[in-house]
């Protein structure tokens, strides 16, 4: 059985398996969403600006608006947009989508196994050196793991390329971290992702979506309803 997955499904999984069915695998009518967030109203405005800025050259503000009448001076991204900018080739804000067997797919093909988005890929012109960029608007949480896969897709959608150097950009507190994967590590990625998703996949043929309390439960927004453990009514 084929399952589609994406890190941040992947990440919901690892922290609580039930949360994990509520929010991404249970029938659309009693889904639980998300419910809206001004930290993610904050992030959607940061993305944008840095979107149109690589995209289009659109300079970075100073005073860059992210509601509740906060702002955030975005002028300190500038030297990595323009370094982007410099690259011949330029993905923005790109989706892609795998089967199984890693070939490539429509966003919603019904074999679609994983689902990634680039905020930002970059080569140079023979296509043999690659450059991986994600924007966080949050506090600095340094994720090799998320980059492994941002790496691993771009090998498998750029079959020359052979090395891919990954950042993940704090933007709002001015720090970043580097990650570098070659060629050869893109199987062991792949195999290293399939064994934790063949757990989802246990527990959707199982029906046994295990709840793992803890102190995420606070923000947790499955109801009391679906989930013993919950702080939420309904």
């Amino acid at each position: 059985m084929t399952i589609a997955w994406s890190y941040s499904r992947l990440n919901k999984f690892r922290q609580c398996p039930l949360k994990s069915f509520w929010m991404d695998y249970a029938p659309k009518a009693v889904k639980v969403v998300e419910p809206p967030n001004p930290i993610f109203e904050k992030g959607t405005r940061m993305h944008k600006a840095m979107e149109q800025a690589i995209k289009n050259g659109t300079p970075l503000p100073e005073a860059l608006d992210v509601g509740r009448g906060e702002t955030i001076d975005m002028r300190h991204m500038q030297p990595w947009v323009d370094q982007l900018r410099r690259f011949p080739h330029l993905l923005v804000e790109k989706q892609l989508a795998f089967t199984e067997d890693l070939k490539e797919t429509s966003w919603f093909a019904k074999d679609v196994w994983v689902r990634v988005i680039w905020d930002v890929a970059a080569l140079v012109e023979d296509m043999t050196l690659g450059v991986m960029g994600d924007h966080k608007s949050g506090k600095p949480r340094p994720d090799s793991d998320q980059l492994d896969l941002f790496a691993a897709s771009m090998l498998r959608k750029f079959p020359k390329l052979e090395v891919v150097d990954t950042q993940l950009y704090f933007m709002e507190h001015r720090k970043h971290t580097n990650h570098r994967v070659h060629r050869s590590a893109e199987p062991h990625i792949w195999q290293r992702f399939g064994e934790e998703v063949e757990k989802i996949v246990i527990a959707k043929d199982t029906g046994n979506w295990e709840p793992c309390p803890g102190f995420h439960c606070k923000w947790c927004p499955v109801p009391k309803s679906k989930c013993s453990h919950s702080q939420v009514e309904g």
